[in-house]
């Protein structure tokens, strides 16, 4: 009884670690993209380490921490601004 407990504990932080992880990087994922990178760019970057990413409606990009379910959104994330010559500025937010 005690192994099977331990096995799917052990099963369930290994599913959930990515998620974590991910969350954890993801502030020193806002203050590493460069001033001047294009929208392509740091959207190819965002999903490559696992992110969400939305554009807001004012045309902000919105980088989001990975979902721990389907319902419930992480309000975690980075918040970049463009513009003519690119990212103007990125800034982690705890509440988008």
């Amino acid at each position: 009884m005690v192994g099977m407990v331990a096995l799917m504990a052990l099963g369930i932080a290994l599913g959930f670690w990515p998620l974590y992880a991910a969350s954890q990087k993801l502030p020193g994922f806002c203050t590493s993209l460069p001033v001047g990178m294009s929208a392509s760019q740091a959207q190819a970057q965002a999903q490559a380490g696992g992110y969400e990413v939305e554009m807001a409606e004012d045309g902000r990009m919105l980088i989001k921490a990975p979902r721990m379910a389907a319902q419930v959104d992480s309000g975690r994330g980075c918040e970049l601004r463009f513009g003519e010559t690119g990212l103007e500025s990125s800034a982690y937010r705890s509440a988008l």
